[in-house]
């Protein structure tokens, strides 16, 4: 088993570049695909095949584009945790970013079941309370980071009781 430090906690709440790298090899092949299959198009105008190639890899294209987007606006810090007032920030950079008190907090969860469609949720941490659930995307490690979360989560709880 690999010990992971806790000194290294804060380097989990980075955005994670392999989604980058990711996003950027399918929006590649797409486009390959798109000019490939227009090439095609112009050399015989009247080929289906290509055309309904060329519409199902633009499709794609614009889906990987939009995650794409969705990626880089995420600010490089996803999670910011302030010890001191016992909050967590999930830093936003469109929008207001969501402060949450760590009471407030019941459990700290991620995606457990291996769905295909899960694959755009792998990186994501969620914050359950009473009324809402939150959304940390992009993360290196979510597991280790639920892991150690929820830990610290049950420490603010007991208010520090049984911390040796």
């Amino acid at each position: 088993m690999k010990e992971i430090k806790f000194n290294e906690f804060e380097k989990y709440t980075k955005k994670d570049k392999l989604y980058l790298i990711f996003y950027l090899i399918m929006l590649g092949l797409s486009l390959a695909m798109i000019i490939l299959n227009a090439i095609v198009l112009a050399f015989d105008n009247q080929d289906i095949v290509s055309i309904v190639f060329v519409s199902i890899f633009s499709v794609i294209a614009l889906f990987v584009m939009y995650l794409l987007f969705m990626y880089l606006i995420v600010p490089k810090k996803v999670l910011s945790i302030n010890y001191e007032k016992e909050t967590i920030t999930i830093n936003k950079r469109l929008f207001k970013s969501i402060t949450l008190n760590l009471k407030d907090i019941n459990e700290i969860k991620i995606t457990d079941k291996k769905l295909i469609f899960n694959v755009v949720n792998l990186g994501s941490v969620y914050f359950l309370t009473d009324t809402k659930t939150y959304r940390a995307k992009y993360l290196i490690s979510p597991k280790y980071l639920m892991i150690t979360l929820n830990i610290y989560l049950s420490v603010v709880k007991d208010g520090g009781q049984n911390v040796k």
